[in-house]
């Protein structure tokens, strides 16, 4: 291809990026209009490859809200990965599915557990951030297995002292754990499912798949993670 081929081709991109950048912007400053707090509301125009860019941002806020899998179909650069976020940022992500959500966010929540460092980092910034819970399951999918049971029993506790009821559950996997808990999720009437992102090298979770993958995949509800 010659130069002045791709230099054409370049302008031609750049226009498309602006057009959409531009579009975008004006649906933002359509919604703030009907938010209260506008001294909050900052429009940012981050460059780059999209997990990086993202990920730099959500380290000065105390949350960041994705779309599942958002841009699944463009090139890697635009793909955001909110799994990827939570992990390089240290900050939690909120994961919204494309359906329109439920009038309560945060108020019936079902609490992947496994005792890991990110599930636990998890419920310290869900009760941070919402606040007490009007009813939570600490969800524990796997065999009887009395000392797993007695430290769910324990968050349970831990729950109830920020003033919120929890229940330890355990079930069996039917199929994989994600459609297990996204299962349990649908069966209880959760509004939120809280879980920590991979415990495993982020390499094997894309080649072999898990839990991860699988839940944002086939999310039904907005998840809540941290790492």
């Amino acid at each position: 291809m010659s130069r002045g081929l791709r230099e054409e081709f370049r302008k031609i991109a750049e226009r498309l990026e602006n057009e959409a950048r531009k579009t975008v912007e004006a649906r933002f400053f359509q919604e703030a209009e009907t938010f209260a707090a506008q001294d909050r509301l900052h429009c940012l125009k981050l460059a780059g490859n999209a997990d990086l860019a993202i990920t730099k941002a959500a380290r000065h806020y105390d949350l960041t809200v994705l779309g599942a899998r958002a841009h699944d179909d463009d090139p890697e650069t635009r793909q955001v990965r909110p799994d990827v976020i939570a992990l390089r940022s240290g900050k939690p992500v909120l994961i919204v599915p494309g359906r329109k959500p439920g009038t309560s966010l945060g108020r019936r929540v079902v609490i992947g557990w496994d005792g890991k460092r990110a599930a636990a980092r998890t419920v310290g910034e869900l009760l941070q951030l919402f606040g007490p819970v009007d009813e939570a399951f600490v969800l524990r999918i796997g065999p009887p297995d009395e000392a797993a049971d007695y430290w769910s029993e324990q968050l349970c506790a831990h729950f109830a002292r920020h003033d919120s009821v929890a229940s330890p559950v355990r079930r069996d996997a039917r199929g994989s754990i994600a459609r297990t808990i996204l299962g349990f999720c649908e069966e209880v009437g959760a509004d939120l499912l809280a879980m920590g992102a991979y415990e495993h090298s982020k390499f094997s979770e894309d080649v072999l798949g898990g839990t991860t993958n699988d839940i944002l995949k086939h999310l039904n509800i907005p998840v809540f993670m941290a790492h």
